[in-house]
């Protein structure tokens, strides 16, 4: 029934409508995040106000927390102090109408006000976007759900104003996959990327590792000990209907898919020579297709974004370093020279990096490097390790495990490792964040 109850709430945020409301001014991009010597965008965010129906304290707290969460991600906007418009100096009045004067004074070059309605079970959040400079309204909108999708209608906004300001779509309905041992075996959960919404995705019981996500959010691949000997499964997020990519005799670990969904690569042993080598099948496990061979240990594919090439990890040089290869095999190249031990690569989504892990003074930190094998730099430091790096579908920023705090915990940071954040949310020992790609709840 608890697995019902979710799949019910799933299609209701599915059903979840944005309705433009007022006159709205067609798309102009505000914020060229690409210029050089780019400074913040100064925004204003009062208090929600109550639009009808019951008070409630916790629904205004949680709608302006979530929405500074989501614009601290974004990196651009710097929030105008809220002491200089608190108490709210419009309070009272329509949310469809500002006066600029007042914001254009605290130095704010956009304001968002945002209010809301509880009906029944209804919640309706309803919020306008003001460029005081020009003195008009960018666009509104308005959004129905339970009370439990408040979240979700903020972020949904958040993107929406990241498209309206910069031309380009936010991340904020996206989600992070993750490993936990919080019910005693490792098991693969997901979350928001504020840490909000947890969900735990397998009830297997045993040891499962090493997830992600398929390019359209839909499924996600895994590793798993439920059969005894490491296999990969592929299981649907919504359905939690499983099948078998790889079963072979031997280790079969660290999956990943094609940008176009329609293969996987993997690491198998399945030769019987001990030597693990690099696989693709396709989704339903058939077409299998060996692309390392040799006496080396291969693992960690990932494949670019165009779906070209693969980076991995080898040890064929005497020490696990990253290499590059054409998407079915040859053309190996060595990118990774410093340090004797780099692992876990994951390419980024502009294809022009690569992030991995690699030893330092006898911690493992989280290092970035261009897939040309220059500007390398490490991104991590100080006190316990960092592994697991994964993208945003945006390519600016990467999530973390981070032991630092004594357990496995899981951080966001942006690409050249500034703002390093932990994400409030996920309990236990928690590790290998896998970041999907975006999400529309609409």
């Amino acid at each position: 029934m608890k697995c019902l109850k979710t799949i019910l709430l799933f299609v209701v945020v599915l059903l979840l409508t944005a309705s433009p409301m007022g006159s709205v001014v067609p798309a102009k991009v505000y914020i060229d995040i690409n210029a050089p010597g780019f400074n913040k965008f100064p925004l204003a965010i009062p208090d929600f106000v109550r639009l009808g129906g019951p008070v409630s304290s916790d629904i205004e707290r949680e709608a302006r927390n979530t929405f500074l969460n989501d614009l601290h991600m974004a990196g651009m906007f710097k929030i105008v102090d809220p002491s200089l418009y608190t108490p709210n100096p419009e309070s009272g009045k329509s949310i469809s109408r500002t006066n600029y004067d007042i914001w254009r004074k605290v130095g704010a070059e956009a304001v968002i006000k945002g209010g809301y309605k509880i009906s029944g079970s209804t919640l309706m959040v309803e919020i306008y976007l003001f460029d005081t400079v020009n003195k008009r309204q960018i666009w509104g909108r308005r959004y129905r759900g339970s009370r439990a999708q408040l979240s979700w209608m903020i972020h949904k906004f958040a993107d929406d104003l990241m498209m309206e300001l910069t031309g380009e779509k936010g991340i904020f309905q996206s989600r992070i996959a993750y490993v936990t041992a919080l019910h005693g075996k490792k098991e693969i959960y997901y979350m928001d990327v504020d840490g909000k919404n947890l969900f735990r995705l397998t009830r297997n019981r045993v040891i499962d590792l090493s997830p992600s996500w398929s390019p359209n959010g839909k499924r996600i691949v895994y590793c798993s000990f439920k059969q005894r000997s490491p296999k990969i499964f592929s299981v649907d997020v919504f359905s939690f209907s499983e099948r078998m990519i790889a079963g072979f005799e031997g280790i079969n670990i660290s999956p990943s898919y094609s940008p176009g969904g329609g293969r996987i690569a993997f690491t198998s042993s399945k030769e019987r020579n001990y030597y693990p080598n690099i696989y693709t099948a396709s989704e339903s496990g058939g077409g299998l297709k060996r692309l390392t061979r040799g006496n080396s240990i291969d693992v960690s594919p990932t494949f670019s974004p165009n779906g070209r090439r693969i980076a991995f990890t080898s040890n064929r040089g005497g020490s696990p370093q990253i290499y590059i290869m054409g998407a079915n095999g040859g053309a190996i190249k060595r990118i990774t020279y410093s340090g004797g031990y780099n692992t876990s690569p994951e390419w980024s989504p502009k294809g022009d990096k690569i992030v991995y892990v690699g030893s330092y003074r006898g911690r493992f930190e989280v290092y970035v490097i261009n897939v040309d094998g220059t500007g390398n730099m490490r991104l991590t430091g100080g006190r316990g390790d960092n592994e697991d790096p994964s993208w945003s579908p945006d390519g600016r920023l990467i999530t973390f495990s981070s032991t630092r705090n004594g357990r496995g915990e899981i951080f966001w940071m942006r690409a050249d490792g500034t703002d390093q954040t932990k994400i409030i949310g996920p309990v236990g020992n928690c590790s290998s964040p896998a970041w999907s790609p975006r999400v529309n709840f609409k």
